[in-house]
């Protein structure tokens, strides 16, 4: 996939209207993993409106096991 054939959309759970236009234009879906069930969720309640069903892919976590345990340290919180 070359950069003129990326489009980058974003979504909120809160609006479930922004979130079915995405999917609808989208060949892959990138979420985190707390949005993943909510995403499934709207795929499969709408599967009959959509012309193809796009590819979802979970990302990790953004912030690693070390990041989150400087920030414990941080702010005061006991490890793990």
């Amino acid at each position: 996939m070359r950069g003129n054939e990326l489009l980058v959309m974003t979504a909120t759970p809160d609006v479930n209207s922004r979130l079915l236009a995405l999917l609808r234009a989208a060949r892959h879906v990138l979420c985190d993993r707390p949005s993943l069930t909510l995403v499934e969720q709207t795929l499969r309640q709408n599967r009959a409106q959509l012309m193809r069903m796009p590819q979802l892919h979970c990302a990790q976590s953004y912030l690693g096991t070390a990041t989150i345990e400087l920030l414990r340290k941080e702010i005061g919180l006991q490890g793990g």
